[in-house]
């Protein structure tokens, strides 16, 4: 009969449903460019996939660093949404990424918006003058200062180089997996050159949270 259940399935419990699995936490790391910070994060998301769902927004249209917090603030509004309807995991986070570049009124406006944001419950993470610097940090220890991206971007392929023997295009052809393998050194750099070196960054904040959950979850 239809709605009785077979002995076999009373028995080995083979119409129990199976156990819900607890969300992974999610972070989203809303950049503010469209190319080298994105490829970044998009690699490292696919290392930590099975411990965190990482979600990375590239920028569309550039903008001022108003409108990349703006962006970051409406993925928090999504996120907290979907803790309230799905109950997931407090370890939920929002980054922004904002370079300084050169010019006070852009410093200015990413200062603020850093302000601004941890109101919002959104961390922003600055790099003076630019991402790129993260990257560096992956091949060599250095507080050197830079006036600008230009001028670390031309470091970058210089290092790259010397290291790999390779000439490379930090937009499209640096390999993110052999930078990743060096990511714990970048950390360790980026720490101890933040208020200390005129070209800094706080991108190994976002890292290193990633990190500690990837780690933490996948004992």
């Amino acid at each position: 009969m239809g709605g009785r259940k077979s002995l076999r399935e009373s028995r080995f419990g083979l119409s129990r449903s199976k156990p819900t699995r607890t969300p992974l936490p999610v972070v989203v790391v809303v950049c503010d460019d469209a190319k080298t910070a994105p490829m970044y994060f998009d690699c490292l998301k696919r290392e930590v996939k099975e411990s965190v769902t990482l979600k990375v927004v590239p920028s569309v249209n550039g903008g001022t660093a108003k409108d990349v917090l703006d962006r970051a603030v409406n993925e928090r509004q999504r996120l907290s949404q979907g803790q309230q309807e799905k109950k997931q995991n407090s370890q939920d986070k929002v980054f922004t990424l904002i370079d300084l570049e050169a010019e006070e009124h852009r410093k200015k406006q990413a200062h603020q918006a850093q302000v601004e944001g941890k109101a919002k419950g959104v961390e922003v993470s600055l790099s003076n003058p630019c991402f790129e610097v993260w990257t560096l940090l992956h091949l060599v220890d250095t507080g050197k200062g830079f006036k600008n991206c230009r001028e670390v971007t031309k470091e970058v392929k210089r290092v790259w180089n010397t290291k790999y023997d390779q000439n490379v295009d930090l937009k499209l052809e640096i390999d993110c997996k052999r930078l990743l393998g060096l990511r714990t050194d970048a950390v360790k750099r980026a720490k101890k050159h933040h208020n200390q070196s005129q070209s800094w960054t706080q991108v190994y904040q976002v890292v290193e949270y990633i990190d500690t959950l990837f780690l933490t979850l996948r004992k």
